[in-house]
């Protein structure tokens, strides 16, 4: 990719051909905003604010869920799979149709958020089918099952 990046990558907003021209003024706006907020010291009353809301403690346990889910199955697949009875080399290969799966569904899934602005619908649709696949993964015993609850 790093060629690719070379000569594709714009060097500033105002190069970027696929920005509109009301883009680039903002982007190039932007860019030039300097920072004039008051530096102040640490504040005992906001971190014990933010130490006790909620909020906060919902976002930790969301964000640790999610990056255990995805941390354990990518990098446990291939074990997963030969504990189905595969061979390991086989094993290995059966994992490359999953990995192709999820690269195409987070570029759709990408694609389709910027496309119609909302993330929060294809979100909750994704977590939803995660969910649906770890469930059928932990109950199921047949390997047709299993397979596609990996994919």
């Amino acid at each position: 990719m790093a060629p690719i990046v070379w000569f594709m990558l714009m060097d500033s907003p105002s190069m970027a051909h696929f920005l509109t021209e009301e883009e680039r003024t903002f982007a190039i706006e932007r860019m030039e905003t300097r920072d004039t907020t008051k530096k102040s010291t640490l504040s005992k009353a906001q971190v014990l604010a933010g130490l006790t809301d909620y909020k906060n403690y919902c976002h930790a346990c969301l964000h640790f869920c999610c990056n255990y889910s995805f941390a354990g199955l990518s990098n446990f697949l291939p074990t997963i799979v030969q504990s189905m009875g595969y061979s390991s080399v086989d094993a290995q290969g059966l994992t490359a149709p999953p990995y192709l799966g999820a690269f195409v569904a987070s570029i759709a899934v990408a694609w389709l958020s910027d496309r119609y602005g909302s993330r929060g619908w294809l979100l909750a649709i994704c977590a939803s089918v995660g969910t649906i696949g770890y469930a059928l993964l932990a109950t199921q015993r047949g390997n047709a099952v299993r397979y596609l609850a990996i994919c």
